[in-house]
């Protein structure tokens, strides 16, 4: 009995014309990616070509845009293979990949900073609870006024807004406080693991960690001329930014022994801790 596959076989080898029967494939980077020029999503296709020098098929994956906008006619016609576009994609994740020396590196120092804004933070903390109380204080001893008929109502009314707005925004200043540095250590080490790792996650992972590796690394990927752009998000910017400076140092660096570089260098904590610096002063979450 011929199956479903042998016969699909043998119908791309006879040339026979009509509807090949319908299959379902599942693709790396449809349902996300954009046109360029249009803004219509792309869409994937599979194509099978003959070989004559092997006599073999061949398949492809070709992704190109829908042409759904009825309000403009979009000129891209290029169709870009899906072995091209997770080339382009791994040049993307190359731009904030980190080695994993300088990974465990910046989490040591960014631990030591953390240790001060958690200080720090307890601190102003401290200091703002004690001058709400004080208002709170000071907006009980007012009412206390307005029953004794110490002051009349256009100054208690006056002196008691003024003291609920202070009061708000001291609660707001709190509420900041509280979470300045509650999760910021967590999400920056999130980071450095997806710059450290992701790019080789992403030659070995299937479809589905490809896809979700594309859509951490930035946002409103887009094609045109068949070329990929993505913006990277807001928390690689530093990295895509300022890290290759710091990895030239790397490289002048004779290591120790094969694959170790030294990150104890005078000139290296010069270079790095001035990077670290601009990033625990604006820690960038990631979720």
């Amino acid at each position: 009995m011929v199956t479903l596959d042998e016969y699909d076989h043998v119908q791309k080898l006879l040339g026979k014309r009509g509807k090949p029967r319908a299959q379902k494939r599942e693709f790396a980077f449809t349902g996300f990616v954009r046109c360029g020029e249009c803004g219509c999503l792309y869409t994937a296709e599979t194509k099978t070509k003959h070989i004559k020098s092997t006599g073999k098929l061949k398949t492809y994956n070709y992704y190109h845009c829908t042409w759904k906008r009825r309000d403009m006619r979009c000129t891209q016609r290029t169709c870009i293979t899906e072995e091209a576009l997770t080339e382009q994609m791994e040049k993307e994740l190359a731009k904030i990949t980190i080695l994993p020396q300088f990974r465990t590196w910046a989490l040591e120092s960014l631990g030591i900073e953390h240790e001060r804004e958690v200080k720090k933070r307890s601190t102003i903390f401290d200091s703002l609870q004690k001058t709400l109380a004080d208002t709170y204080a000071q907006l009980d001893n007012l009412t206390r006024m307005r029953v004794r008929d110490l002051i009349d109502d256009s100054q208690y009314t006056k002196e008691r807004d003024r003291l609920k707005l202070e009061i708000e925004n001291l609660q707001g200043e709190i509420k900041k406080t509280e979470s300045r540095a509650e999760r910021w250590l967590e999400l920056t080490e999130q980071v450095f693991d997806f710059a450290t790792y992701a790019h080789n996650a992403f030659l070995k992972g299937n479809l589905q960690v490809k896809r979700e590796i594309m859509l951490a690394l930035g946002s409103n990927p887009t094609i045109i001329d068949g070329k990929l752009r993505i913006e990277p998000h807001k928390w690689f910017v530093p990295i895509v930014d300022a890290y290759p400076a710091i990895e030239s140092l790397f490289q002048r660096f004779e290591p120790a022994e094969k694959g170790y570089v030294d990150c104890k260098t005078d000139r290296f904590e010069a270079v790095g801790s001035t990077w670290l610096r601009g990033w625990g002063s604006n820690p960038r979450p990631i979720d």
